[in-house]
């Protein structure tokens, strides 16, 4: 199994690098954006397993970019991530009121923040397993109606030949 990817919305350049360092250290793959409109083109790109953003971008903020990914069903499963101040009580409301898996406030302890991750990997990992799961069952379950029905079409024939 290959290493997770990470796409960190980082507009400080100094920060991003350390947290580059520090996830590749733990042993993802991170790719970068500086801005919400360059990270929602890289989870078009990519095949991207959880989105780690910083809450204050340039241009769009990680509210929106969070708000954006939950409305495009192709990614609404999309593990979501965002970066606060200490003290952005607000934001981190806005964050998970636009559906943000979780919101961290700064200054944060990267040992926690990665176990955060891979929590955050493994439930995203159960569900798309549900949602292949329930894929099968529907399938069998639209087989065994198609079977049923040609059953039912069998018994009305018998039946009707039988009275003639």
């Amino acid at each position: 199994m290959s290493e997770p990817t990470i796409l960190l919305i980082q507009p400080n350049e100094r920060a991003r690098l350390a947290m580059v360092a520090r996830l590749e250290q733990a042993g993802f793959t991170v790719l970068t954006s500086n801005t919400a409109l360059d990270g929602l083109a890289a989870i078009q790109r990519e095949e991207i397993d959880l989105v780690l953003s910083e809450k204050e971008l340039p241009g769009r903020d990680g509210i929106e970019l969070t708000r954006l990914v939950r409305e495009n069903t192709a990614y609404e499963d999309l593990p979501v991530m965002l970066i606060t101040g200490k003290h952005d009580r607000v934001g981190a409301c806005a964050g998970y009121g636009v559906g943000a898996d979780d919101v961290v406030a700064k200054p944060f302890d990267t040992d926690v923040l990665i176990a955060k991750i891979n929590r955050r990997l493994t439930l995203a990992g159960t569900v798309t397993a549900l949602r292949h799961d329930n894929s099968i069952l529907d399938t069998r379950v639209i087989q065994r109606a198609i079977e049923l029905g040609e059953v039912r079409d069998e018994l009305r024939a018998l039946r009707a030949g039988k009275r003639a």
